[in-house]
């Protein structure tokens, strides 16, 4: 399981890690190819490094999400929360950091947004999600999207983004839970009597003949 511990705010002695490393190469290609746990194992064991580069810390915050249910999603709003009011201090990548703060944290903001979205088409996730969804638990992470939205005002469409977040919340929390489809066993096919063939009647009927010449034709 992905451990929270290596996302502990706030962010001191961080160390840079070049957008060519070969390490970041793999977690971004591991990324577009949808494999988001993986990526988020090989971002914590960055993280466990100090590498604290906001691209590592979107793949590794979306995996706990993922992985963890209700519990990774609120850990998950109060970690980009407590990363904007620090105004994303000791964050990487130092050249172009705001670009990337953007970038990051509208990528990770979408991909929840998606998750709780499409929640509703997976009946089992939707029944482990739902075991820990209860009416305080749905209160709090509404107003936590909703706080987190306000903190990211004024940082182009980030605010618009967490917005989302709160809708799919919202949505979710009012949604009835998609109907459980009950395998049906499959029927045997029926068996169809074949017909006598022509040829078995007339072989039929051939002794009948002879059964009765003989009976016609024997001694008194």
């Amino acid at each position: 399981m992905l451990d929270r511990a290596l996302l502990t705010l706030p962010l001191t002695g961080g160390r840079p890690i070049d957008s060519y490393d070969p390490r970041f190469a793999e977690l971004a290609d591991a990324v577009l190819r949808g494999r988001y746990i993986a990526a988020a194992d090989g971002a914590g064991r960055l993280l466990a490094e100090r590498f604290y580069d906001v691209r590592l810390i979107s793949y590794f915050v979306f995996g706990v999400v993922l992985e963890q249910g209700v519990g990774g999603l609120g850990w998950a709003l109060d970690v980009v929360m407590g990363l904007a009011r620090s105004g994303w201090e000791g964050l990487g990548p130092a050249q172009g950091q705001q670009k990337h703060v953007k970038s990051s944290v509208r990528w990770l903001l979408e991909a929840i947004s998606r998750r709780l979205a499409h929640l509703e088409d997976d009946p089992q996730g939707w029944a482990r999600f739902m075991a820990e969804w209860d009416d305080e638990r749905r209160a709090a992470l509404i107003d936590a999207a909703d706080a987190l939205a306000v903190q990211l005002d004024g940082l182009g469409d980030l605010s618009l983004t967490a917005r989302r977040v709160v809708s799919a919340l919202r949505t979710l929390a009012v949604a009835p839970p998609p109907p459980l489809v009950e395998p049906t066993a499959s029927q045997a096919p029926p068996i169809v009597e074949e017909d006598a063939s022509e040829e078995q009647i007339d072989e039929d009927e051939d002794e009948a003949r002879t059964t009765t010449s003989a009976t016609t034709t024997s001694p008194l």
